[in-house]
């Protein structure tokens, strides 16, 4: 902005010419006047400089306009709008039957669970780079946060948390209407919120979860910021980690970034299941990308119980069946397919060099199924 307010527009530029011509004509005609010997010296020597004047201050414009294509193009080539904003979006239950006041808060499981571990998994010489903003979703008659009171009073015991472990968070509660236990929507309304207020990095929590690993933020940000996937995109794809609550979830819990809320056109889930299959749909679709990257050595722990024992909390939803979860996966692969064709090469995060080359392992085991049952 500063480069082009500082450049002349056409009209001034217009008027300085016609005003540098005057000049030379009154000039010319006061030195005919006199006719002394040293006209004809004098008249080149001003058109000289005339000349030289034009050209300099063309070339002065020319400068200027490509410190300002510079600028654009900078501008254009920054990854996001606020590099360093990590989000993480929650939906949050207040169980009913508890009176909530100052006493009986602490024991909501959004405080005494996630974010007390959250918090004790910040680094501060490696996390504190990144700026936390923490959304909650919750039904607007929730017995606890559709209440500002208490609200406030959740506000300063999250805060007292960071008195140990000082942290960067900011808190934002988002009020939901209808939305109850439609955990896809939740998340997908919060995404939304949170993309438009220009996160970087989005992680999708429970509140009834674990984070035991240290410095997992930065890490995930890290891997992320690799070229990555069979494009060679810099924060595409996801970073998944380990749910110790069963041995084949390795997929439950992932940081993304806005790439992917670009790509589907800021739907963060666009799958019609109510409360479950949504962790799966999207690691497949990375999958057949090589978008999907497993840090094994970050751990998590769901579904844990208020007393933080090991036993498995029972599920607070009813799980959707997982008919027809593949169709939106072949969905979800071929959007990625389309908006890597149509942007890819011209992204400021993607190399050139990437190809548009989906992999989808699952033909693939399902074709050597095929073979070996032929022999």
């Amino acid at each position: 902005m500063f480069l082009y307010d500082s450049m002349p527009n056409s009209t001034g530029r217009d008027r300085l010419r016609s005003i540098r011509s005057l000049l030379l004509w009154i000039t010319s005609r006061f030195l005919d006047k006199i006719r002394s010997p040293w006209t004809p010296w004098i008249l080149s020597c001003l058109i000289f400089l005339y000349i030289l004047a034009l050209n300099q201050h063309s070339h002065t414009h020319h400068t200027c306009s490509t410190k300002s294509n510079t600028l654009n193009l900078y501008s254009h080539n920054k990854s996001f709008p606020n590099p360093n904003k990590f989000c993480i979006l929650q939906p949050v239950l207040s169980p009913s039957h508890i009176q909530w006041n100052s006493s009986t808060i602490t024991q909501h499981s959004a405080l005494h669970l996630f974010l007390t571990s959250f918090i004790q998994s910040y680094n501060n010489s490696t996390d504190s780079h990144l700026n936390f903003h923490m959304y909650y979703g919750h039904d607007a008659d929730d017995s606890l946060f559709s209440n500002q009171s208490l609200v406030n009073l959740f506000i300063t015991h999250a805060q007292t948390l960071t008195n140990t472990n000082p942290m960067p968070i900011h808190f934002h509660f988002i009020p939901l209407y209808q939305l109850h236990s439609r955990i896809t929507a939740i998340w997908n309304e919060l995404a939304f919120q949170a993309y438009n207020d220009g996160c970087s990095y989005f992680f999708l929590s429970n509140d009834d979860m674990l984070i035991y690993t240290k410095g997992w933020t930065s890490q995930s940000v890290n891997e992320l910021n690799r070229n990555r996937g069979t494009v060679l995109c810099q924060q595409f794809g996801i970073v998944r980690f380990k749910d110790e609550w069963a041995d084949w979830a390795k997929f439950t819990f992932h940081v993304s970034t806005r790439f992917h809320m670009d790509i589907f056109d800021k739907v963060y889930y666009p799958i019609p299941f109510k409360t479950t299959h949504n962790d799966y749909w999207i690691y497949q679709v990375y999958r057949n990308w090589r978008g999907d990257y497993y840090e094994s050595k970050i751990k998590m722990r769901n579904r844990v119980v208020e007393n933080g024992s090991k036993e498995v909390a029972e599920p607070r939803y009813e799980y959707d069946k997982k008919e027809g979860i593949h169709a939106w996966v072949n969905y979800g692969s071929e959007r990625v397919e389309k908006w890597m064709k149509l942007n890819h090469k011209t992204h400021a995060l993607c190399s050139n060099k990437g190809k548009i080359q989906i992999i989808n392992d699952d033909k693939k085991q399902s074709s050597s199924k095929r073979k070996r049952k032929a022999i």
